[in-house]
């Protein structure tokens, strides 16, 4: 008798989810903006790397039971970051941008005609289902930037060790979510209007 007990126990022992917290400074998230290539001054303009700093999420994760997942992430927009070199350079792009740069792009970016960082202060994604096998798992839910909330999927890698990763990229489209891509010189520097968000986050059990 005690043994089947035993065997019970640790049967479901084994399958209860674990929550984790996932933590901004061991994984990163970032935002690629591109430049509109067909503008006449696009030889003129730059593509962004943005890195969200500051962040904060948690996840639950049941290995026998993918669509159990409950994943949440936070973004305050102030925090974002434009152009560091690291994040250029993981991101693909080559080139630096100068402070001053960085300054008046930070400023044309948390406007109230782009993300509107006083009305809008944060942006975040919260699951709504998994679905996949091992290691990838495909991520939906609902991603609100600007005040607007619309549903995205995503392919994922999602590794259990010591503690918990996910990695993926998705891509949206500015006036999805109630603007207009950033334009100078009366529109002959223009971004395009879609966006890569990137993640690769990293949790450890609470």
């Amino acid at each position: 008798m005690w043994s089947v007990f035993l065997a019970s126990f640790f049967s479901s022992a084994e399958a209860a989810p674990t929550d984790y917290a996932l933590l901004a400074n061991k994984g990163i998230l970032f935002i690629n903006v591109y430049k509109d290539t067909e503008t006449l001054g696009a030889a003129l303009a730059h593509d962004h790397a943005i890195q969200a700093v500051g962040w904060s999420g948690k996840a639950k994760w049941d290995t026998e039971n993918v669509a159990a997942c409950d994943i949440s992430v936070t973004v305050p927009v102030n925090n974002l970051q434009v152009d560091r070199l690291e994040t250029r350079k993981l991101s693909g792009l080559e080139g630096e941008v100068s402070d001053s740069q960085r300054a008046d792009i930070t400023k044309n970016m948390l406007a109230e005609g782009q993300l509107n960082a006083e009305a809008h202060p944060n942006i975040s994604f919260q699951s709504t289902e998994c679905s996949g096998e091992g290691s990838k798992i495909t991520l939906k839910g609902q991603f609100t930037l600007r005040g607007v909330t619309n549903t995205v999927s995503m392919p994922v890698f999602l590794s259990i060790d010591e503690g918990i990763r996910i990695k993926g990229s998705f891509k949206i489209k500015a006036t999805d979510y109630g603007f207009e891509p950033y334009s100078a010189m009366f529109g002959q520097i223009r971004n395009s209007n879609e966006m890569k968000i990137t993640l690769d986050l990293q949790g450890v059990a609470r």
